[in-house]
C-alpha cells in the first residue's frame, strides 16, 4: 500500500504552491527540470534536451513534433531506483523544463504523485519506491509569459546622418548614409513633404486626452513637498 507521510516532506516553507519537478537518468543522461504533469496525455521531450543528450535519428522539415522515441528512462536513487521504457513525443518549442513526464508513464509505473509532499511513489516488487522532488530552484522555472519573438527584422544602418524635414530649423531626422544620391535625394523629398505628420512637440499631439500622457505620483495632496 502507498501512503505519504510527514517524513515524506522534502520543501520549507510548509504553505506552496511548487510544481512536482524531479531529475531522472534518460539513455544514461541524468535529466534535470523533469515536470511531473498529471494532466497530461503524452511524454514531452524537448528538442533541445534530445539534441545535447547526442541523440539522433529525426530527419524532415522543422516542425513543431519532430517525431517519437523510446527510450529507457529511471526514476528515484540507489534502493528507490525503478526503470522502465518512455516513449516520447519530441517537439521543438522552447520550454522552462526538459521533460514533461505524463499519464502514460506514471499509469505504467503505478506511480503516486502527492503535490502536497513534492513526492511520488511507486511500487519496486514488494518495496514501494519513491521520487523527491529535484534540488533544483523550482521557482526559477516557472514559464516565462512574455513571447520571445525571433523573427528577422530589419537593422538599422551604423552610420547615420542629421537631415533638415521641416519649417522650423530643430525639425531633424536622422538618415543612414550608405543610400545612393538618387535615394537620398527621392527621401529626403518625401520626408519633407510629409513634415507635418511628425510631433514635433506636445502642441502637436492633438487629441490625446492629458490623463493619459501625464504622470500622477501617488502622494497624498495634503503632504509637503520637500525641495
Amino acid at each position: 500500500m502507498i501512503m505519504f507521510g510527514e517524513k515524506d516532506m522534502r520543501y520549507d516553507p510548509p504553505r506552496h504552491d511548487k510544481p512536482m519537478v524531479i531529475s531522472v537518468v534518460v539513455a544514461e543522461y541524468k535529466v534535470e527540470r523533469v515536470l511531473i504533469d498529471q494532466g497530461s496525455s503524452a511524454n514531452i521531450l524537448y528538442w533541445s534536451t534530445y539534441m545535447k543528450m547526442g541523440l539522433y535519428g529525426f530527419a524532415g522539415e522543422q516542425v513543431e513534433i519532430r517525431g517519437a522515441v523510446e527510450l529507457e528512462t529511471t526514476f528515484g536513487e540507489g534502493n528507490h531506483a525503478r526503470s522502465t521504457l518512455v516513449l516520447y513525443t519530441v517537439v521543438d518549442v522552447e520550454a522552462s523544463y526538459n521533460i514533461i513526464m505524463g499519464r502514460p508513464t506514471l499509469n505504467k509505473l503505478g506511480a503516486v504523485v502527492s503535490t502536497y509532499h513534492l513526492c511520488m511513489k511507486y511500487p519496486i516488487g514488494q518495496d514501494i519506491g519513491r521520487a523527491n522532488k529535484s534540488d533544483v530552484n523550482i521557482l526559477d522555472l516557472d514559464l516565462d509569459p512574455r513571447c520571445d519573438d525571433e523573427r528577422k527584422r530589419p537593422l538599422p544602418t551604423k552610420d547615420l546622418k542629421e537631415v533638415n524635414i521641416g519649417l522650423n530649423p530643430t525639425h531633424k531626422t536622422k538618415i543612414g548614409t550608405a543610400l545612393a544620391q538618387e535615394e537620398e535625394s527621392h527621401l529626403i523629398s518625401f520626408l519633407q513633404e510629409n513634415w507635418d505628420v511628425f510631433a514635433w512637440s506636445l502642441a502637436d499631439m492633438l487629441g490625446i486626452d492629458p490623463d493619459f500622457i501625464c504622470h500622477h505620483l501617488s502622494i497624498s495632496p495634503s503632504f509637503r513637498s520637500v525641495a
